[in-house]
């Protein structure tokens, strides 16, 4: 009795059930269909299928039917799915197609001869090049070039280029080439006559593993093969590039936002009450976390060789006062403040004042951070080097940071307030006082001040005002309101390294102080040369006359050595001028503008704009 149930194995599902119809001698809707997807890779489709004789009730012959419908849709998915991967990996590995210059011309054999008929020229040397190299593979005998040339130049027209012969059938060829660095291994199928034979699988692979030790994609190839496609050039090995290994690094703790910068609020004012900017650690508080370097790994070319990898570097550690590492952790071993300073992690002492800087605790000079509760009353002096934080207001007093200053009032000066920081300044107001910072300055107000920033100076929120005094920075000023309706006097600056402007106003003042000099000894000079010329110095009156010729030309030098200096000073400042003015609202009559070395004086109620070097000249843009 014959089994009512085999179970068939495959690639193909049509030629399994044809065989299955074959084995059961009945129709194909007799037939129950269990499919088992053991194996589906890219390229190989391989099926376990169940067939089953239904010879149950028409009610569960239709369910099956409807079961074997199902599997079927499955398969058929599931071999879309399979030619869409396949086409994109395709796609992905073909790095070049030419045009196959066959399809334009043809050389056939007839008992007149060998004839050549050409239908299309795009680049008549390559197609020249192409047809010589054809038929220097078919073996043509007794060719006539010139023919070949009058078929190139006579389009669609057959020229007979030989006499008759037997024709030599071109298999297909397996072009096999290697990248210099041997990492990639590329091949493209060349095209033979249509007789000919086509490139064996087996042939290809045995020509590949002769070059190829690692990397080699078997079902790439077989499926280039199987589809023939011509004039694709195809990546069929790779190796295995190295891979650097990743740098050490540290994790850090705390906010590792090292420009501590107030917050700007949404009307853009500043909030200088709440500064909230002390960063504050415990003793043995664990700071930041090295990070390992992680290893690299090495590479494989094609042809199996081993290629060394770059490990990762360890993490550049800097470590400043009151920290140490233990055990891959950054430990501070005070209580304090902790910062970054020039890529070093610090904990700084952080000196809190519950008061004013006063008669109480006299002028201030202290090697971390300083917090002040209130105020820095008239004639005194902190000096920090570390931040400074004042939540009062600061007098006509000296306040100088190495870091920087921050006010959530002001400054009240009196013409007598200096206050000067390495980093940036913020405070609400600035009233006759000088300020300088080597970053930005910020405030809501600055009035009948001098102020210089070697970065920019913002003057926003509610007032934004900058009336009388000078402003000066390097790169801009941005204000709502410059100068007052009463035409205060007003210079605004930019464009000009602090630094380098008062080095020219230094040289300068040793250039006229040398000129002064200079001149005093000419006098005297004069009086002396007469009577040395004619020998009625005395000795002791002879020795000054040389000493001041001597001392004349070394001020002479030097005074030649300044000046060349200052000029290269001041070309360098012209050179890179830049810097802008901008002004949100309104800007009043007697407000002179600087940028650079270019002047003018805004003569005139002006809203809403900005000033800019253009070709050497200043220009007002309406914003």
């Amino acid at each position: 009795m014959m089994e009512n149930c085999i179970i068939l194995e495959g690639k193909n599902k049509e030629k399994l059930l044809k065989e299955a119809i074959e084995h059961f001698n009945v129709p194909e809707e007799d037939l129950l269909i269990n499919i088992i997807v053991e194996k589906n890779k890219l390229f190989t489709k391989y099926y376990k299928i169940e067939f089953k004789v239904n010879d149950v009730t028409d009610e569960k012959e239709n369910i099956n039917d409807e079961k074997s419908v199902d599997i079927k849709d499955e398969i058929d998915n599931k071999i879309n799915s399979d030619t869409e991967e396949m086409d994109e990996l395709l796609k992905d590995k073909c790095i070049s197609e030419s045009r196959n210059l066959k399809d334009d011309y043809s050389i056939q054999f007839t008992d007149e001869g060998i004839k050549l008929s050409v239908y299309n020229i795009e680049n008549i040397k390559i197609m020249q090049e192409h047809i010589y190299s054809y038929i220097g593979k078919k073996n043509i005998d007794n060719l006539d070039r010139n023919k070949i040339n009058e078929a190139l130049n006579d389009i669609n027209k057959g020229i007979i280029i030989a006499p008759p012969q037997k024709e030599f059938i071109i298999d297909d060829e397996l072009s096999i080439s290697i990248s210099k660095d041997n990492m990639s291994v590329y091949i493209e199928i060349i095209q033979g006559d249509n007789k000919g034979k086509e490139v064996a699988y087996d042939n290809a692979l045995k020509m590949l593993k002769e070059k190829v030790r690692y990397g080699l994609d078997k079902e790439l190839l077989e499926e280039i093969l199987k589809r023939r496609l011509y004039n694709k050039k195809f990546i069929i090995a790779e190796g295995k590039k190295t891979k650097k290994g990743k740098d050490g690094y540290i994790e850090y703790e705390f906010d590792d936002d090292f420009s501590s910068k107030p917050d700007v609020l949404d009307d853009g004012s500043v909030d200088f009450r709440n500064l909230g900017l002390i960063n504050n650690v415990k003793k043995g508080e664990v700071l930041a976390r090295v990070v390992s370097p992680r290893l690299g790994e090495n590479g494989i070319n094609i042809l199996g060789e081993e290629l060394s990898s770059i490990d990762g570097k360890p993490a550049n550690i800097k470590l400043g006062s009151n920290a140490s590492i233990v055990d891959d952790q950054i430990i501070a071993h005070i209580d304090g403040q902790v910062k970054l300073i020039d890529g070093k992690i610090e904990v700084l002492n952080v000196y809190n004042i519950n008061g004013n800087v006063d008669s109480r605790t006299g002028n201030i000079k202290f090697n971390g951070t300083v917090s002040i509760k209130d105020s820095v009353n008239t004639g005194f002096e902190v000096e920090a080097l570390g931040d400074v934080y004042v939540n009062g207001v600061v007098e006509d007093a000296f306040v100088k940071s190495n870091g920087n200053i921050y006010l959530a009032r002001g400054i009240v000066g009196r013409n007598r307030a200096t206050l000067e920081a390495n980093g940036e300044i913020a405070s609400k107001y600035i009233e006759n006082s000088k300020v300088k910072a080597e970053e930005d300055i910020i405030s809501e107000a600055i009035l009948h001040s001098e102020v210089e920033s070697n970065g920019n100076v913002r003057v926003q929120g509610k007032k934004g005002l900058i009336v009388g005094g000078k402003c000066k920075a390097q790169f801009g000023v941005h204000a709502r309101t410059i100068g007052s309706p009463m035409e205060t006097d007003t210079l605004i600056e930019v464009g000009t390294n602090i630094e380098e402007k008062e080095e020219l106003i230094n040289i300068r003042s040793r250039i006229d102080e040398i000129e002064k000099e200079i001149i005093k000894m000419e006098k005297s000079i004069n009086i002396l040369e007469k009577s040395y010329k004619e020998n009625k110095l005395s000795d002791k009156k002879s020795i000054l006359f040389k000493e001041l010729l001597k001392t004349r030309k070394t001020l002479s030098e030097e005074r030649v050595e300044l000046m060349n200096k200052y000029e290269d000073i001041d070309d360098e400042i012209k050179k890179k001028t830049t810097g802008t003015i901008i002004v949100d609202e309104i800007i009043y009559p007697k407000v002179k503008i600087v940028i650079g070395s270019h002047i003018i004086y805004n003569n005139k109620i002006q809203r809403k704009c900005k000033f800019t070097l253009i070709d050497g000249n200043i220009k007002t843009i309406k914003l």
